[in-house]
């Protein structure tokens, strides 16, 4: 029986903008000096490892490119023969980078670094037909992705409230609770309803017609002090319930003057977020 001699090697398309990431590969290689090709390198045939396909991409792109990837994914695998006893099974990713910039590893393998597009790869009389291959393959996936949305944020929590009731509304919200009412725009004034700060986000009370309070669904309410205003609302004899479900916060539930659900809680000072 013949034997031979598989290599397992990993190449990871790098992407950032319109443009991928490509070595020169250095003109003491023994396979294809001087060409093109993404980044990379072989399995270590000693590392015993779950996914070690990911493992090998996030260090040979360290090592070679001095980058961080992100959001790898498996794009394609091919096979050559490297030698007459030698097969390597390749196997390419597309991912990201993180911010920062790059520099070329060792020059006895890779001489030089350069973004460039896919049509500047194509182009180029360097380029071998595999990485041709792979740069199209490459397109293909970058176009049926749905665009990346990032930076989500919370501007406003809006509770609905029966028309004409603005006046019940600021004595619970503004003179009980002693939160800051905000002026509406006024494109959106005659609309009724009433807004107010809350931190740095805000709760907007809208008109709803038909009305129907929220008695499950609820915004969080963080307070510094839960205590002054709880004796704030027995003094009103505004009725409240104590919950204690939440291990490590200290809350309370109580109803706006509209039968709406809300809940004032205490956070402890190693959280950053509020919920219920």
């Amino acid at each position: 029986m013949d034997r031979w001699k598989y290599v397992v090697n990993v190449e990871v398309a790098v992407v950032r903008g319109d443009r991928f990431l490509l070595t020169v590969r250095s003109a003491e290689e023994e396979y294809a000096a001087g060409g093109l090709a993404f980044p990379g390198g072989k399995v270590d045939p000693n590392t015993v490892t779950d996914a070690v396909l990911e493992e090998t991409a996030h260090r040979e792109i360290l090592e070679e490119t001095g980058l961080t990837v992100t959001r790898l994914e498996y794009l394609e695998s091919k096979s050559f023969r490297m030698r007459e006893d030698a097969y390597v099974v390749d196997v390419v990713f597309l991912a990201e980078v993180e911010p920062g910039e790059e520099r070329a590893g060792d020059p006895r393998e890779i001489a030089e670094l350069m973004w460039m597009t896919a049509e500047e790869v194509l182009a180029d009389e360097r380029t071998p037909a595999w990485l041709a291959s792979s740069v199209r393959a490459a397109e293909r996936r970058l176009a049926g992705r749905a665009p990346e949305v990032r930076g989500f944020d919370l501007d406003h929590v809006q509770v609905a409230m029966p028309r004409g009731e603005e006046e019940r509304a600021r004595r619970f919200y503004g003179e009980l609770v002693g939160l800051e009412e905000l002026p509406k725009p006024e494109p959106l004034r005659a609309r009724g309803g009433a807004w107010y700060r809350l931190g740095g986000r805000e709760l907007h009370l809208g008109v709803a017609e038909p009305f129907a309070p929220a008695t499950k669904a609820h915004p969080a309410i963080v307070v510094a002090d839960l205590d002054a205003l709880a004796a704030r609302f027995a003094a009103a004899d505004h009725p409240l319930t104590w919950d204690a479900a939440r291990p490590g916060y200290r809350r309370f539930f109580a109803d706006d003057p509209f039968g709406n659900r809300l809940e004032f809680m205490e956070r402890p000072a190693h959280a950053d977020a509020a919920g219920g």
